[in-house]
């Protein structure tokens, strides 16, 4: 599979026209279904990665997300 994120990532200033865009384009996924399972492993990364970011930094309000619904 090809590398998109130099294709999908902005550099400030610059400017873009959204119709050199594809808007159907859906990654390595055919749907927000199959999709999912990696949603979620990736939401619980950041949740960590939060979740240190608090304890380090002595903030006193948790930055986790609720865990999604099935």
């Amino acid at each position: 599979m090809p590398n998109y994120l130099k294709k999908l990532i902005v550099n400030p200033g610059s400017r873009i026209r959204l119709k050199h865009f594809d808007p159907s384009y859906h990654g390595k996924h055919e749907s927000r279904k199959a999709a999912l399972p990696e949603i979620e492993e990736n939401v619980q990364k950041m949740d960590e990665l939060q979740s240190w970011r608090t304890i380090f930094s002595g903030a006193s309000t948790p930055t986790c997300r609720p865990k999604a619904q099935s």
